[in-house]
C-alpha cells in the first residue's frame, strides 16, 4: 500500500503530529490528513491514526503521572465525562450534517484565541488552586460537552480539553496539558478498541508510526514539563490556526 520512502516520510509527519499533540492537543489534524493523503482509505486511516495516537497519548500521559503534572480529581471527573459525552455524539453525529458544527466553530475559534492571546495571568504558575466540589462539577459538565464533540466532530478535543483546565479551573500549563492527556487517552483507547474489532487497523503502516508517535509524544511532554506556558501557548495558537483553516475547508 505504502512504500519504503513514503512511509518514512509519513512516520515523520505523525512523529511531529504526536510532538504537537503532546503539548496543545490537535495533532491528529496532521496525521489523520496524513494517511489520507498517502492513500489510506478514509476507515482504515481512522484506525490507523487512532493506533497510532493511542500509543503517543500512553507516553505523553505517562510522562505527565511521572511528573505528577496532572490533578487526579478534576481528571477523574472529567474522563467520566468525556466518555459519556462522546458516547451520545458518536451516535447524534449519525442523525445530524457535520457542517453544523463546524459552522459554529468556525466562530468560537477565534473567539478563544483572542482570550488566549490577551489574557495575562494564563498559565497561573505557582498558584495554588483550591479544588472545590463545584470546580469538579464544572470538569464533569466542560467534559461532557467537549466530549460529545469528539464523538461528533473530533479535531482539536486535546485542544478544548487543555483550554478548559487552564481557563476555567485555573490549573497551571503543565497540570492542564496533563489532565487533557489522560483525558484523551480514555477516549482513544475506547475508540481504538472499536477500530480494532472492527478490523480497520492497517498495522503495518500504524506500528512503525505509532512508535514515530510515541517520540514526538515524549519529546513535545519534555518540552512543556520544563517550559510550561512558555511551550503550550504559542502552540495553541498554531492548533487552532490549523483547526479554523480545516473548518473553513470543510464548509466552504
Amino acid at each position: 500500500m505504502i512504500d519504503g520512502w513514503m512511509l518514512v516520510i509519513l512516520c515523520l509527519i505523525v512523529g511531529l503530529a504526536g510532538f504537537i499533540d503532546s503539548i496543545a492537543g490537535g495533532g491528529g489534524l496532521i496525521s489523520l490528513s496524513a494517511y489520507v493523503a498517502f492513500g489510506i482509505p478514509s476507515h482504515y486511516a481512522l484506525g490507523t491514526n487512532k493506533f497510532s495516537s493511542f500509543s503517543g497519548s500512553l507516553i505523553a500521559s505517562a510522562q505527565y503521572v511521572h511528573e505528577r503534572d496532572f490533578e487526579p480529581r478534576t481528571a477523574v471527573s472529567s474522563v467520566i465525562g468525556a466518555f459519556v459525552g462522546s458516547a451520545f455524539g458518536s451516535r447524534v453525529s449519525l442523525l445530524m450534517d457535520e457542517k453544523a458544527f463546524a459552522i459554529m466553530l468556525f466562530i468560537l475559534v477565534p473567539a478563544l484565541a483572542v482570550i488566549t492571546i490577551f489574557k495575562k495571568d494564563w498559565d497561573h504558575e505557582g498558584r495554588e488552586v483550591r479544588i472545590t466540589g463545584a470546580r469538579i462539577l464544572i470538569c464533569l459538565a466542560f467534559s461532557i460537552l467537549i466530549g460529545f464533540y469528539d464523538g461528533f466532530f473530533g479535531p482539536g478535543t486535546g485542544m478544548f480539553l487543555t483550554l478548559m483546565f487552564a481557563l476555567v479551573i485555573s490549573l497551571d500549563s503543565r497540570k492542564s496539558c496533563g489532565n487533557a492527556k489522560l483525558v484523551n487517552l480514555s477516549s482513544n483507547a475506547a475508540a481504538l478498541a472499536t477500530f480494532i474489532i472492527n478490523k480497520v487497523v492497517v498495522y503495518q503502516v500504524a506500528i512503525p508510526c505509532a512508535l514515530c508517535s510515541m517520540l514526538g509524544n515524549f519529546l513535545g511532554s519534555r518540552l512543556v514539563v520544563k517550559k510550561g506556558a512558555a511551550a503550550v501557548k504559542p502552540m495553541m495558537l498554531i492548533v487552532m490556526a490549523m483547526l479554523l483553516i480545516k473548518v473553513g475547508f470543510d464548509i466552504f
